[in-house]
């Protein structure tokens, strides 16, 4: 499992759209492993992505602009607890 390749660091964010489907399992499997976890509304990466000017709707870009707003927008991020933890 990729997860457990990892090691969970003060520096790496993991990142989750909302409604990517997977999202609820995702979350409590990086966060069970001691990652940092952030679950972010895919409209507002969507909008980052516009107001810096990349409009092109394609995986490759969604998951950098994932991850370029969390990084630019760290601060106002939610740290993402499970309901029963």
């Amino acid at each position: 499992m990729f997860i457990k390749t990892q090691t969970p660091t003060s520096d790496l964010l993991v990142v989750i759209d909302l409604k990517s489907g997977y999202e609820q399992k995702a979350a409590d499997l990086f966060y069970q492993a001691g990652f940092c976890v952030y679950r972010v509304e895919g409209s507002r990466v969507k909008y980052f992505l516009r107001v810096i000017g990349q409009n092109a709707k394609t995986d490759k870009i969604d998951v950098k602009g994932l991850a370029l707003s969390a990084l630019k927008t760290q601060e106002m991020l939610q740290l993402y607890t499970p309901i029963n933890g």
